[in-house]
């Protein structure tokens, strides 16, 4: 008696079962099975073939990587993907090749067949090994200069910035995430792009406040507050925002070695404070013309700065403002 074809060889099942139950007979049945499987949307599915005789291409790999043929390795490692893509050895030849193009310095092509590893094996390739692969070639790249005849050279920090967001997609939960942020919101600050620096070093505080990196996260996040505070100095949200980072900076790293440069900027600040505090009173003093109003911001003004450069003429303002409202 002949053998009943596997469901998995035909993609719409149903109709398969629904042909073997319209005829009799084993023969019947495999012959009906076939020509419902070639036509009506479906086709029969091929198993994967045998990587074995595809052996000798990975020899001769592993040959030209022992001679340091980097560029050789890596041309026959892909010629044993290309016909095995994904037998039972092709997550260590992916390593391999990945390997072979990262010593050859074809690094942005090693980064990319980490990406296919991942993508074509996301339960069986070794996760934790490859994002940190990826991490150390992203890392040198972001140190690689270009143009060396030029001042030295420079850096492209925007080329490296796509390659640290894929890390993060691909590694949720990876221990190495602190520091693939701290160094993605390094690149926006080069960049000068500091809201997008800050809102990293934000993510990085709040998701891994004790990983070694929270520190210089907490004080590079108040950093580009700070500067972003200057770029726009109206905007009273991004002063108090600075403010604020800088504070929870010194009060949860009070011994930082970043912790002088965070006093200066938060002296800074506070003197910007205090005069935006008191440009409010006098408008309503000068231009507003509501004593009432004046008097009760300049009084909340000293309050809050009782040793600012501005608090004298505030307080004489004050004897004035009161000394005008008695007579009235």
């Amino acid at each position: 008696m002949t053998d009943p074809i596997p469901p998995s060889y035909c993609r719409d099942g149903s109709m398969k079962n629904q042909t073997l139950a319209a005829v009799s007979g084993p023969g019947i049945a495999v012959l009906l099975l076939v020509v419902g499987c070639a036509t009506g949307g479906t086709r029969a599915i091929t198993p994967p073939p045998d990587c074995a005789r595809w052996q000798a291409l990975i020899d001769r790999a592993d040959q030209a990587a022992r001679q340091g043929r980097w560029n050789r390795a890596a041309a026959l490692y892909r010629k044993y993907l290309k016909r095995c893509t994904d037998g039972s050895h092709s997550i260590a030849a992916r390593l391999d090749y990945a390997a072979a193009l990262r010593s050859a310095g074809r690094l942005h092509d090693a980064f990319e067949a980490y990406v296919e590893l991942l993508q074509r094996h996301p339960a069986a390739a070794p996760r934790d090994r490859v994002l940190q692969h990826m991490f150390e070639i992203a890392r040198h790249l972001a140190q690689q200069r270009h143009a060396r005849w030029l001042f030295g050279g420079f850096t492209l920090p925007e080329r490296v910035v796509p390659l640290l967001e894929q890390i993060i997609s691909f590694g949720p939960g990876w221990e190495g995430t602190p520091a693939v942020l701290l160094l993605l919101g390094e690149l926006h600050r080069q960049m000068h792009e500091f809201d997008l620096a800050a809102e990293k070093f934000r993510r990085l505080i709040e998701k891994y406040p004790d990983s070694p990196e929270a520190e210089e996260a907490a004080f590079a996040q108040a950093a580009c507050l700070y500067r972003l505070s200057e770029r726009y100095p109206n905007d009273r949200g991004l002063l108090d925002s600075a403010w604020s980072a800088i504070s929870y900076f010194l009060d949860r790293f009070p011994r930082s070695d970043y912790a002088p440069m965070a006093r200066s900027y938060r002296e800074a600040l506070l003197k910007r404070r205090a005069q935006a505090e008191f440009d409010v009173a006098r408008f309503y003093d000068r231009i507003g013309r509501n004593p009432q109003a004046a008097l009760r911001a300049y009084r909340r003004f000293i309050r809050k700065y009782p040793h600012s450069g501005w608090t004298d003429a505030a307080r004489r303002r004050i004897q004035e403002l009161e000394r005008q409202l008695s007579e009235n």
